[in-house]
């Protein structure tokens, strides 16, 4: 019998409605057995007709292969062939003794405010990277550190900040004051 049909009940059995509902359970639970049967108990009962497990084990070990990978040393050895870029301020560009590794800043010579025009030798060539102003307005100058250090107190040696040095004379003044008042007895 088909999954999907229902079992006829004889018409010599409505008479006990009993019987026709065990008969009725009778044949489900034969179906449910038949349908237990047709179940995967383990995985080598399984197909893999779609290839997923197989593809992904592959993708798996071919992610990448360890006598393709670098060591320690190798990559810091990589890492330290990247070449480190200089950037120095001059006048005019260099005709001798140029570093490929390093930016030019040109001074403008016309602007008030470090106009400076990018430069990089690259392929026996000047290459002009662009114009940038730096704006230094609101760092510090040499001039206005020493002005603000001309005003501070040097460190006495065997002095503490909290120090409270009386001198020989203060201390003779305080000692002529007649109405002193007694630390122990408060008068």
């Amino acid at each position: 019998m088909p999954n999907d049909a229902v079992p006829e009940i004889p018409v010599s059995n409505l008479h006990n409605p009993l019987a026709a509902v065990a008969q009725s359970v009778n044949v489900a639970v034969r179906a449910l057995n038949q349908l237990a049967q047709d179940v995967p108990d383990s995985t080598s009962d399984l197909t893999n007709d779609s290839g997923f497990i197989t593809n992904a084990v592959t993708d798996l070990l071919n992610y990448y292969l360890k006598s393709e990978t670098y060591t320690k040393a190798e990559v810091n050895a990589l890492i330290s062939t990247i070449p480190k870029l200089d950037i120095q301020v001059v006048s005019a560009l260099p005709s001798s003794g140029i570093s490929t590794e390093t930016i030019y800043l040109v001074t403008s010579g016309t602007e008030s405010q470090n106009l400076y025009t990018e430069y990089v030798y690259v392929g026996n060539a000047w290459e002009k990277l662009g114009t940038q102003t730096l704006d230094l307005s609101g760092y510090a100058t040499t001039a206005a550190m020493n002005a603000a250090l001309s005003g501070k107190v040097d460190k006495v040696s065997g002095k503490q900040p909290s120090t409270n040095d009386y001198t020989t004379a203060e201390k003779n003044a305080v000692a002529t004051i007649r109405h002193k008042v007694d630390k122990v007895t408060g008068k």
